[in-house]
């Protein structure tokens, strides 16, 4: 018995198949990618305000300190926390919200308002102290998209700290 003969391969000439694929990978990315695009799926959702939407609570503190170094306390407790300032923006002349990114991609707020204190006793982690009535600073921290309590309190107890190392005096050194 003799062996069917098959014809060679015809150079050039490609096979039609029932199901669609793209010709490649990069093709099929740019699909995906306009047809994402076109129903509105981005991603996250943002807020009126360009940032990422946070849905926890939040947490909240108040220290006394200068209003001028808020900036310093932040980038300080941030940078302890793992997270860096994305960006920052101040309303008024009496809050500051900082944007904050962390190594494992969470979204981090940090709002700072300065607020008049009615001599109210404060707990704080180490000590209990108690505030001369005046112009307070009121720290609210959100960290993760679902909010993550412990991270926020570690963040706004280094802001903290470091507001009260830099009360009343122009330098001090991080610890």
């Amino acid at each position: 018995m003799s062996k069917p003969v098959s014809n060679p391969p015809v150079p050039n000439r490609t096979l039609v198949r029932a199901s669609w694929r793209p010709r490649s990978r990069g093709t099929a990315i740019v699909s995906i990618l306009a047809v994402v695009t076109a129903f509105g799926f981005s991603g996250c959702a943002v807020e009126n305000n360009g940032g990422p939407r946070l849905l926890g609570r939040g947490e909240r503190g108040i220290s006394v300190g200068d209003w001028d170094d808020i900036d310093n306390a932040v980038s300080v407790a941030s940078a302890k926390s793992e997270m860096a300032i994305v960006s920052m923006a101040e309303r008024g002349g009496h809050e500051r919200v900082y944007e904050l990114l962390s190594i494992t991609e969470d979204f981090g707020r940090v709002t700072v308002r300065r607020v008049s204190v009615r001599g109210t006793e404060i707990r704080q982690a180490e000590s209990t102290m108690v505030l001369a009535a005046g112009d307070g600073i009121e720290v609210e921290a959100q960290v993760g998209r679902f909010g993550n309590a412990d991270r926020e309190r570690r963040l706004i107890a280094d802001i903290q700290a470091r507001i009260n190392d830099l009360a009343g005096v122009d330098f001090a050194p991080v610890r």
